[in-house]
């Protein structure tokens, strides 16, 4: 699912247009006013608009405002080639299902084909629709598929799960990762906007999308409460150990781990 990225440009008319002028030929990119196909991170789709000079574009925007525009320099091929299963690599694509590295072309499997990042730039596949991002877990920085729930991670094994991050290079950007989370597994940061009535939260920073603070999963202590979620509980399900001292109708914390407020 989604961050602001990659964006493919294809132009919706002509590149490349001449402009004559006093008798000189001046190649431009494209023809001003000309509406341009891009991308933001996360793989959602908007437009920009071609400038005055016919050598620029204006921002690319969606239906939920403006994204960062972000040029097609990734590689998903860079980072780690020895594997978590070392020895030969296969022919499996980033963030296909695998058990060993020897499987990976990348060489490294963390439950899918992944490698090793310094930038999210390196995880997304933009040419077969792959998206993700750099997250920090189990003892290093590895690309993680985006997920907004548990079940979009079932495929990669019963110790990936669908948890809550931050993104490394921008700490207003938050969004949820399939990963080997083990005990740092929880959901949503705290302060991500979300509505309880309609079950929506807000990831990448501008995009609404279905899904609760805990991510389905089940213990996790993060509810929505006014609006934003919050490390809190409304039933017991909602603890660690079902010890939620709610009353329902109102947040209240886990009493075993009484830390309300706090993720």
């Amino acid at each position: 699912m989604l961050r602001w990225l990659l964006a493919t440009v294809v132009v919706v008319g002509s590149l490349g247009a001449f402009v004559a002028c006093g008798g000189d030929e001046t190649t431009t990119l494209c023809d001003p006013g000309t509406e341009v196909f891009c991308k933001c991170r996360g793989g959602f789709e908007g437009t920009k608009t071609c400038l005055d000079d016919g050598n620029s574009f204006g921002d690319c925007t969606t239906d939920e405002g403006s994204c960062p525009d972000v040029s097609q320099t990734t590689s998903t091929t860079t980072g780690d080639t020895t594997g978590a299963g070392g020895g030969a690599t296969g022919d499996k694509g980033l963030y296909d299902a695998c058990t060993d590295g020897s499987e990976c072309a990348s060489g490294t499997c963390e439950g899918f084909c992944t490698t090793t990042c310094t930038s999210y730039e390196q995880c997304t596949d933009d040419a077969n629709m792959l998206y993700g991002d750099c997250v920090e877990y189990d003892g290093g920085t590895f690309c993680a598929p985006y997920c907004t729930g548990a079940s979009e991670c079932g495929s990669y094994g019963a110790d990936v799960a669908c948890g809550g991050a931050i993104a490394l290079d921008d700490a207003t950007l938050s969004f949820g990762a399939c990963a080997k989370w083990g005990s740092a597994l929880a959901g949503m940061p705290a302060g991500t906007l979300c509505d309880d009535q309609e079950n929506t939260i807000l990831v990448l920073g501008d995009y609404v999308v279905d899904g609760l603070c805990s991510l389905d999963n089940a213990g996790v202590a993060d509810v929505c409460v006014f609006g934003e979620c919050t490390n809190a509980c409304f039933e017991d399900a909602d603890c660690p150990a079902l010890d939620c001292d709610s009353s329902g109708s109102t947040p209240g914390c886990c009493t075993s781990a009484p830390t309300c407020g706090v993720n």
